[in-house]
């Protein structure tokens, strides 16, 4: 099961613009896309056909950090859905 780091819904789709009321006020590219990267993260793990199923149990437990029972249960959900959100961090974890 590809892991995949996808912003939450509730991520504004237009970053701000620092300089939209004054054009003559420098554009500090930087500091947005940091500011973009420090929001919250969903990482979502996708259904395959070919990974066997105790790969991502492991995974789980050992990235996420759930209980044998958690990850297990994480896992069928994903199967039986198709896919699943395991963990919201900020994108340097998540990454």
């Amino acid at each position: 099961m590809p892991a995949v780091i996808d912003p939450p819904s509730t991520m504004p789709e237009v970053l701000p613009h620092p300089g939209y009321d004054d054009p003559n006020k420098d554009l500090d590219v930087e500091s947005a896309v940091r500011d973009a990267l420090a929001d919250p993260w969903n990482v979502i793990l996708w259904n395959d056909d070919v990974t066997p199923i105790d790969v991502p149990v492991e995974a789980l437990r050992m990235v996420i950090g759930l209980s044998r029972d958690e990850a297990i249960a994480k896992t069928l959900y994903i199967h039986e859905h198709g896919k699943a959100i395991v963990a919201t961090t900020t994108f340097e974890k998540a990454e």
